[in-house]
Formats: structure tokens, sequence, C-alpha cells
């Protein structure tokens, strides 16, 4: 309510100003405010799936505070929906008074409004798949099929698929849908389509390939082997395969042969990307003898007489020269040996003659000429040289011409002796005991099984005194001792069985498997080591050849 009073002249305003939040005093003696009452109003969500037909939800509520007494509130919600697709839910409020008097502006209103969703009628569609091998000449799949839903009644659907290949590779097999109603208008959007797309696949050729294996003993010349099988697979009229086998070694070891393959077409384009290569690498192979190998021959080995070395001893009998000991049969032959890790200064190897030598046995001199290159360093059995360090699996050390070792005399199988040690000693080999038994006793379990059936049906008892001698004796007699031994077939699984059950003949490495996997089976801690055999003369020099 206003009103204005002019009085001589000058107009003076006084204003009655009659809100429910405030007063003023135009002196400025008073002030008060009246904070804003919150509220927050919701509307509901609501969902269909399109049917032509309008979609709308009059549903409110106020969700957090209230109206001050004698308030009212008129809404208005004219929201709706009717293709596919999702609005808010939106409402119109206004708050009044007893008076009628819009008071709207006494709230502070926050919305949470729902949702009105109208989705497409759900409908899915699969797509076939097709894969051949290239061939030059083109793939599709028109294929498919509507795995769910359905169209409504007088709707019709037009499809498109273009996916078509021709080279290696592999695509979605895509579709382009558009549905129409019977006006032919496109009525797509009004669907919910989702897609499962097969696959079109031209795949390369597989080729499939191998390279030859080979193996000499060391005579400074280069060992390769240039020939291939074709395992699986071949090329396209017009194309031509080309082998590089490019494998080689000329030291003592191993390698792979490996290779490579391209394929070019009769013009000499390479057309490699055509096809896919699987490379079976074989193995080239020099040896120290023609018994270093732990992987056991399956093939009488090339018969090795020239010298290899020249031993000088100052007592007669056999003196072996040990090269490395292998690990676990994996039945083709041995896998590489675990070395023992000790905090003791000296070697596993110089353990046994240490005994001895506290025994009252006396060292012998032998003397070693290395007539042939790439060698290993070989170690005599029972050396009495301090070997501090590196491991028993493999002692290197760099070779020369000339090696002197001082060595004993020893026969195990055959002494009598029994062995004196010291604390040291007998702590040390408390803990090597432990280590041997865990590492050298492990079998693959079917060849454990054979072999105890040997063992029982040859009176191999491993209770008894003499076992390591009975053994020996059953292994050496077994078998015929033949370098022209009848080849072992490619599938056969286990060699030391097949050697005493079957073949019954081989050389050396097919004896020390056998030994060894049976006194493993028998509970007796045995090493596959491989070296030669120096059958001394006392004061003499003796030659030894790669068949020692």
């Amino acid at each position: 309510m206003k009103r204005i009073i002019i009085v001589g002249g000058v107009a003076l305003l006084t204003i009655f100003l009659v809100v429910s939040y405030s007063l003023f005093s135009l002196f400025g003696i008073t002030q008060t405010r009246v904070k804003r009452v919150d509220l927050t109003i919701s509307t509901a969500s609501d969902f269909k799936v399109y049917d032509g037909a309008p979609l709308s939800n009059p549903t409110w509520a106020i969700k957090s505070g209230k109206l001050n007494k004698n308030d009212s509130i008129q809404v208005t919600m004219s929201s709706s929906i009717t293709a596919v697709g999702s609005i808010e839910n939106e409402i119109g409020v206004t708050i009044f008074n007893e008076n009628d008097l819009d008071v709207t502006n006494n709230y502070n209103i926050k919305y949470d409004l729902g949702n009105l969703v109208v989705s497409g009628l759900p409908l899915a569609i699969y797509t076939g798949s097709s894969t051949k091998m290239y061939e030059g000449k083109p793939l599709s799949n028109q294929e498919w099929y509507i795995v769910s839903g359905t169209l409504r009644e007088n709707d019709r659907i037009e499809v498109n698929m273009p996916i078509k290949i021709t080279l290696p590779e592999v695509v979605s097999n895509e579709i382009f849908v558009t549905i129409y109603d019977d006006k032919n208008k496109d009525v797509t959007k009004i669907y919910d389509i989702k897609y499962h797309l097969g696959e079109v696949s031209v795949l390369k050729i597989p080729i499939v390939l191998k390279s030859n294996s080979e193996k000499k003993v060391y005579d400074g010349d280069i060992l390769t082997n240039n020939d291939y099988d074709i395992l699986n697979g071949e090329v396209l009229d017009g194309h031509s395969l080309v082998v590089d086998v490019v494998g080689e070694i000329t030291g003592v070891g191993r390698t792979e042969n490996l290779m490579h393959a391209y394929v070019v077409d009769e013009f000499g384009k390479n057309v490699s990307h055509y096809y896919e290569f699987t490379y079976f690498t074989g193995i080239l192979e020099v040896q120290s003898s023609i018994y270093s190998s732990e992987t056991i021959s399956k093939e009488a080995p090339k018969e090795d007489h020239n010298p290899v070395l020249k031993v000088f001893s100052t007592e007669s009998g056999p003196i072996y020269l040990r090269d490395r000991s292998s690990g676990l049969y994996n039945l083709q032959g041995f896998d590489s040996g675990v070395s023992y890790q000790s905090s003791f200064f000296f070697n596993p190897l110089s353990l046994t003659n240490r005994a001895l030598l506290k025994s009252g046995f006396t060292s012998k001199i032998v003397e070693i000429e290395y007539l042939r290159a790439q060698l290993p360093y070989l170690l005599p059995y029972y050396v009495s040289d301090l070997l501090e360090g590196q491991n028993d699996v493999e002692y290197k050390r760099p070779v020369s011409t000339f090696q002197n070792n001082e060595y004993v005399s020893f026969d195990y199988i055959n002494s009598t002796v029994s062995l004196n040690q010291d604390e040291t000693l007998l702590a040390f080999e408390e803990n090597y005991r432990s280590f041997v038994y865990e590492e050298y006793l492990k079998l693959p379990e079917s060849t454990r099984t054979v072999m105890l059936a040997i063992a029982s049906n040859n009176a191999l008892d491993p209770s008894s005194d003499t076992i390591i001698q009975d053994v020996k004796n059953y292994i050496q007699n077994a078998a015929v001792y033949n370098m022209d031994f009848s080849r072992i077939p490619d599938d056969v699984e286990d060699i030391a069985a097949y050697f005493l059950l079957i073949s019954k003949e081989g050389v050396c490495q097919h004896f020390a498997t056998a030994a060894t996997v049976m006194y493993r089976a028998l509970g007796i801690p045995a090493r596959y080591t491989t070296g030669y055999l120096a059958k001394a003369e006392k004061d003499q020099w003796i030659t030894v050849t790669g068949m020692n």
C-alpha cells in the first residue's frame, strides 16, 4: 500500500510496505529479514516400449522441506513423449498464502526430476560367418536372421550386407537395416536393434616346415645342414616356395638350425603375405666326443678313432676324465644338471678325495696333453687339487695344451675301506647328502614304475649290501654293446625302458642311461656323466681317441 502527500511544494513520500519477511525503516533505525524456506520437489519416472501412444506421468511429491502454515501449492505437469527417446518429467510450481497471494519467492525450490523414457521395439539380428583359405577369389556371407523380437504387423525390413573380402583378413560381417511401415515410411527409429555379427575370414595358407638336424665331433669346420621337409601345406599354382636354411655352428655346442621362407609369384613378386609359416627347427650339434650329448642317440654314431688327448700317469689303471654331469631324466635323455650351492669354500667334487687322503691313500700324478681343440676341461675322478668355488656339475677352466693333476686311484665298488673324515668334512657331507638325495633321485613316474618292475623280475633288491654291484652286473649283461645298433624309432617314449626291454643293444650312452635311472628307481642317487676313459699304463704316454 503506497500513499503520497504534497505539503508546501515538497513531496513527502510515506511508504507502507507489507511483506511477510521484511520490515524497513526509512531512517535506518531497524532492518529485519526472514530466511527463505528450502523445498525439494520430485517427479516420477516412467518407462514403456514404443506403442505409438504418448507417455506421461503426473506423479509428484515434496521430497524434503515443507510449506509454511496456511500456504498451498499448485502444480502444472505437461511433459509427454511419444517417439523413442527420453525427456525430463518437468513440473511448474506456484505457492499461495491464505490470502491467495503468490508467495513462491518465499521458497528456495529445488527439483529432482524423473525421466520419461520410450524405448524402441527390441529386435536382435544375427549375421552368418564364413571362413576359407586364400585362393584369390572374393568371400562374402549374405546370411542373416532375426534371433529375438518381432516386427510390427505390416512393417517390412530391408538389409544391405556389403562385406566382401579377397585378401587374408578377418572382418565383422556387417549389416545395415532399414524398416518401413505399410505406407513406406522409414520407421527404423522405433526399433532398438542389437546386432550379433559373424565374421568373414580369409585365412593365410599354412605352410609347416622343418629343418633337419645333424651332429658331429668337433673338427674345426662349420657344421650346416641345408635340407628341410614340408610337413604340411602347399603353395598356389603359379607361386614358388623359397626356403633358406641358415643355421651353422663351428665350436662345441648346440644351436637351432634356423630357416626362413618366402613365396614369389610367376613375375617374381613377393606374395608371402598370403601365407603363414610355421617352423620346426632341427638342432646342429658339435660334440667334444660322439657321446657328449645329453640327448641319447637313436641311431648309430659315426665311429671316431682320431686321437683326442694323451695321458701320462705314475700308476697303471683306469682314469675317468669327467666333463659334466646331467640332471633330470626326460625320457629322451637328460636335462642340465642342478649345481650345489654352499657356503663351504671347497667344491663337492673334491670331497671324496679329501676323505681318501685322510684315510691314508696317496696321490698319483696324471698329465694330460690335449690333441684336439674345443675339448672341455677334463677333471680326473678323485682329484687331489684344491677345487675351490664353481659347481659340482661342470668344472670350467681355460683349456691349455697340457694339464697336470694329482688324483687318488680308488675302486669304489670293490673297495672295503672305511673312510675317515674330520668334523668339517662330515658337516659338509651331511649337507651335500641332503641335496643329492633330493635332486638326484628324481624320475618320471612312468620310468620309475618300469624300472621297479624290471628290478623285481631280475631279483634286484635295494636292501642288499651288494645292490650297487648287482645293478652294474645286470645292466652290463642286459644288452649287447653294438656300435651299429638298429635305429630307435622316433615314437619311442622312454629310451631307457626300450633299451632294456626291446632293443637290448646300444652303446655306452644307453648303458649309462639305463644304469642311472635304475639306481634312482631303487633309491640310490646317480648322475649321468660324460667324459673319457684313459687306460693308463705306468710311466707311459697312452693315446685316448674319440672311441674312449
